[in-house]
């Protein structure tokens, strides 16, 4: 089971199919949260187990865990996104990153690369 205290800090929601071998973790940019991941989620949720989660700052993740001294590089964010991974025992698991979390989850991999298998990264770009 996991620790409630890590679902909490990171506002961790366990979405789709529970019995799914595979598990795809939703990982938002920065300025957004998971329900960034509201309309994209539900195309999954028959044949994956979902894992999203908020990062320390924003969203509903524990705001007393955000310290601006500590937040100060990616790989920060990269460690928590392992404490994830590490919490729920992933193996393999696919990666849908936004944004910044492009580059955290792929600094991640690259600390601990049997969580992760596949990625999908996705920018985002307005035009005015």
């Amino acid at each position: 089971m996991v620790n409630p205290q890590l679902i909490k800090k990171y506002n961790i929601s366990v979405e789709g199919n529970p019995d799914a071998e595979q598990v795809i973790i939703f990982a938002h940019g920065f300025g957004t949260d998971q329900n960034a991941w509201k309309d994209v989620k539900a195309a999954f949720a028959a044949d994956y187990k979902l894992i999203l989660y908020d990062n320390i700052g924003g969203g509903k993740a524990d705001m007393a865990a955000f310290s601006p001294v500590k937040y100060t590089s990616l790989s920060v964010y990269a460690n928590d996104l392992l404490a994830i991974a590490e919490a729920f025992e992933l193996k393999n698991a696919i990666v849908v990153a936004h944004s910044v979390s492009a580059m955290v989850s792929l600094l991640a991999a690259l600390k601990s690369p049997h969580h992760f298998r596949r990625w999908c990264s996705l920018g985002a770009h307005r035009v005015t």
